[in-house]
């Protein structure tokens, strides 16, 4: 177990590099987080309950449903992170759609066919705006919006590692290489 939060320290040290200098890390946190879990910093119950509800839920971010930060505190740790990776998902779907069909091009039922063929169906709308009603969104406003929840989540997920680390007695100091408390 020692060995594995040594382990831990170090990708955490080095994904908190690459953030820094601007450089998405999605699998380096998606392995952090794994390892979190086996190495019993954060407790992560799994129940197929909550892949299947995620499944769901990653397609109607922005769509039926807003996430936003105080609302991912009371989730699970597991939950996050099957979303975090569902999200990742949709964004990839959504990239290759847009490479076909061309990134400013509204979103459609149509579309979502194209899509099909992962098994995911994606929707054509972001919220409704209040008073407005519907209002059609680009395939690349799609996108960046997802892009936005999914750094929300990214956040929640390293902070929650962050804190559990520190609970088995590895100080943030420790991992940045600060002498004293932070």
């Amino acid at each position: 177990m020692k060995m594995l939060h040594k382990e831990l320290e170090i990708m955490v040290r080095n994904y908190l590099d690459k953030r820094a200098r601007g450089i998405e890390a999605h699998d380096d946190l998606i392995r952090i987080c794994r390892i979190a879990v086996i190495g019993e910093v954060v407790r992560a119950p799994v129940s197929k309950s909550s892949k299947i509800y995620v499944k769901g839920l990653a397609k109607k971010i922005g769509v039926v449903i807003e996430i936003n930060r105080d609302r991912m505190r009371n989730w699970p740790f597991q939950m996050l992170l099957d979303l975090y990776s569902e999200i990742l998902q949709e964004i990839s779907n959504l990239e290759k759609v847009g490479r076909e069909t061309g990134f400013n091009e509204r979103w459609s039922p149509e579309v979502t066919e194209k899509v099909e063929v992962t098994g995911m169906t994606l929707y054509p709308f972001l919220p409704k705006r209040r008073g407005v009603g519907r209002k059609e969104y680009t395939i690349g406003e799609r996108i960046e919006y997802l892009r936005s929840v999914l750094k929300d989540i990214g956040s929640e997920l390293i902070a929650r590692v962050l804190r559990g680390m520190e609970r088995k007695g590895i100080s943030l100091g420790d991992i940045l290489g600060i002498e004293g408390k932070v």
